[in-house]
């Protein structure tokens, strides 16, 4: 499984310096939000919202789909900012570190 993400990390990393010729980082942050709110209009159908924009049969991928898409944006943002796999690799266990006193406040 580890060597699975990498090579989808690497892959992310590839298409985002492609998509890097012709687009800026604004637009993939432009593309991040966008999934965000596929995803949350996803989850508000699955979990019955008010009104039409969030009914199940309108939905075309589910709130996982969008999910694994707002993951890629977020990662392609994060590659087009300059990061590498290994800077992820050094910040994260910070980061999760502090998402976890966070939870423990919460």
């Amino acid at each position: 499984m580890k060597k699975e993400l990498v090579k989808q990390l690497k892959e992310i990393k590839e298409l985002t310096e492609l998509q890097l010729e012709y687009e800026d980082v604004y637009k993939i942050m432009a593309h991040t939000i966008e999934e965000f709110g596929e995803f949350s209009a996803a989850v508000c159908a699955e979990d019955g919202g008010v009104g039409k924009a969030y009914k199940k049969d309108t939905l075309k991928e589910s709130s996982k789909e969008e999910g694994v898409d707002l993951i890629i944006c977020a990662f392609a943002a994060f590659f087009a900012r300059g990061g590498t796999i290994k800077q992820f690799n050094e910040i994260c266990p910070r980061k999760l570190k502090k998402w976890k006193q966070n939870q423990k406040n919460c």
